[in-house]
């Protein structure tokens, strides 16, 4: 028996078979963006629905951002995607950028206290530079000593400490009196502490500049050292000066420890009650998806409805809040429409993580 050999298509059967695969696809395609199409306004409803009944319209002022928006789409195959930002994205205290920003207050509150107290422009110590000038052109013995001397009284080594922390403590005290955790007694006396902390210390940098001065004038005319009464007359009121820096350092830090206590429990406060106001928030949101899960009667089975809240997730290490999302399958939406579960419990059963 011979083999029956299989015919090649002929071009105009080859031509008809792509047509109609080609008119497969189209259709099947063509289905898609009717589907498509076809969930887009309810989409944009139920948006409008959650903005509404999550007061996410209201305005704050006339010209304030409202508080929040709700924005939507339709993903094939996988569902519909809500993204919601709320006030609560931009609430609580992130730790690494409040350090950031009191650091930087703090750096800057003392660059602009420096130039209030010395005036913007200040006007240059010709004294001072022809005493430079003189000991610079003398290399000897004599020379050298008072020029080491003159460095050493030039700077004092905890100064720039006692500097900071009161800059610092100026600013954690205006964010505690913002918050209400300071009444008016306890900044007046806060207030007063700083100041005599100020005062004192500018006494002592005055100090130290009459000492610097009085050596700057003896270096220039000294043909010798300096006899052993003089040197510890000079000694004696370095170490007193320091003694003095000391003293108002650890007043200082005290002072700044103090204040730090208050303002990590402000932190402590306002992240409990951010995290009140997310829960109260996610409730509300559940509870309105459940109410009105009609509006989305059209989800094809086995997709989801996704909740992107935007900015309320965990916080990273920079400050910066990961998105908390909630996945919630169509069959619970059915299940809420028909009744059969509350806003309470549909949390419940929904994926929640955070990315």
């Amino acid at each position: 028996m011979e083999p029956i050999l299989r015919r090649p298509l002929t071009s105009v059967a080859l031509l008809a078979a792509l047509t109609l695969t080609a008119g497969s696809i189209a259709a099947q395609n063509s289905q898609d963006v009717a589907a498509g199409h076809d969930m887009r306004r309810p989409v944009d409803v139920f948006s409008g629905v959650l903005r509404e009944s999550l007061d996410l319209n209201q305005r704050q002022g006339i010209f304030s951002p409202r508080n929040g928006d709700v924005t939507g789409r339709y993903l094939q195959g996988q569902g519909v995607v809500l993204q919601v930002t709320t006030p609560l994205q931009r609430g609580g205290w992130p730790e690494a950028s409040m350090d950031t920003l009191s650091q930087s207050l703090s750096e800057l509150g003392e660059q602009l206290g420096v130039m209030l107290e010395r005036g913007v422009v200040e006007r240059p110590d010709f004294e001072a530079v022809r005493d430079a000038m003189a000991l610079s052109l003398r290399t000897d013995e004599v020379a050298q000593f008072y020029r080491g001397r003159l460095q050493a009284l030039s700077s004092f080594e905890f100064e720039p400490a006692i500097q900071r922390s009161l800059s610092e403590a100026a600013t954690v005290v205006q964010q505690l009196q913002q918050a209400e955790l300071l009444d008016a007694d306890a900044v007046r006396a806060i207030a007063s502490e700083l100041s005599s902390l100020r005062a004192e210390l500018n006494t002592q940098l005055d100090r130290a500049m009459q000492l610097r001065d009085a050596v700057r004038e003896e270096a220039v005319q000294a043909q010798a050292l300096p006899d052993d009464a003089t040197l510890e007359r000079w000694q004696s009121m370095r170490e007193e000066i320091e003694q003095q820096m000391l003293a108002l350092a650890e007043r200082s830090q005290q002072q700044m420890a103090e204040l730090r206590q208050r303002q990590q429990a402000l932190r402590d406060q306002q992240q409990q009650q951010w995290q009140r106001d997310l829960a109260a928030f996610e409730q509300r949101l559940f509870g309105t998806v459940c109410d009105y899960a009609a509006g989305l009667r059209q989800l094809p089975s086995g997709e989801h409805l996704s909740l992107v809240l935007v900015g309320t997730g965990q916080q990273l290490d920079s400050g910066e809040r990961l998105d908390r999302i909630h996945v919630i399958d169509q069959q619970d939406l059915q299940r809420c429409q028909q009744g059969e579960l509350t806003g309470e419990a549909l949390a419940q059963r929904a994926l929640t993580y955070d990315y």
